[in-house]
């Protein structure tokens, strides 16, 4: 039989669950699989990850932020360096250090673990296809935390944002992904995609997400909850 493609209709995403607490893997495995991902493996340390993703070849590799009373931002720092091909999505509770840590070691995105399930599928289809995802609450939350602990970055020169991207950075900050971004400001998702692009180079960062914190730390925007 023909392997198919990642992207291809046919082709299920492929994803490798990180997390230390047995029956909740093994619930969000069931959970994946019946919305049409495929598991591939499961680990509960991020040396077993790692190893794991370099063998199994997994679209995305979804992580617990801490991994038995450790922070996992080496372990995602080593899985995009060994396995690059992976995207990573962050599992977390609460928005803190770590979660900024996460993100710039290459996390792809940040859900809150609580999330419904279907939220958490959509997210790793975003990741999948090379999009960040970042839900409300945790949105909510990482810009407080940025706002209380993080000291305004110096943006030198600071980039020269057009009112339409300032606003699209806005609604990215407030955790907005690209279909709720182009039905508020009734614009075509493509057009959304393009001011995306123009943003991530101008703030010279690789992902939405470290826009958001870009932007909140450089008070770029102001968000309001």
């Amino acid at each position: 039989m023909e392997s198919e493609t990642p992207g291809s209709p046919a082709a299920a995403i492929r994803v490798l669950i990180v997390d230390d607490h047995e029956l909740f893997r093994h619930g969000l495995g069931d959970h994946l699989e019946a919305s049409g991902l495929e598991v591939v493996d499961e680990a509960d340390d991020g040396e077993d990850a790692v190893a794991l993703a370099v063998q199994a070849q997994p679209d995305v590799v979804v992580i617990d932020i801490r991994l038995q009373g450790a922070s996992s931002v080496e372990a995602i720092r080593r899985l995009r360096a060994e396995a690059p091909e992976a995207e990573v999505l962050v599992l977390t509770d609460s928005a803190d250090e770590d979660v900024v840590g996460a993100l710039s070691a290459g996390a792809r995105g940040v859900v809150l673990k609580g999330e419904e399930g279907e939220r958490v599928v959509a997210a790793i289809t975003a990741a999948a296809a090379g999009e960040s995802a970042l839900s409300q609450p945790i949105a909510s939350a990482l810009v407080s935390w940025v706002q209380q602990h993080e000291p305004p970055a110096a943006v030198s020169p600071e980039p020269v944002l057009t009112a339409r991207e300032r606003e699209v950075l806005g609604l990215i900050v407030a955790g907005k992904d690209n279909s709720e971004i182009a039905a508020e400001l009734v614009i075509s998702q493509e057009t959304v995609k393009t001011h995306v692009s123009a943003i991530l180079e101008k703030l010279q960062v690789d992902n939405r997400v470290q826009a958001a914190v870009a932007a909140v730390s450089a008070g770029l925007v102001t968000f309001v909850i």
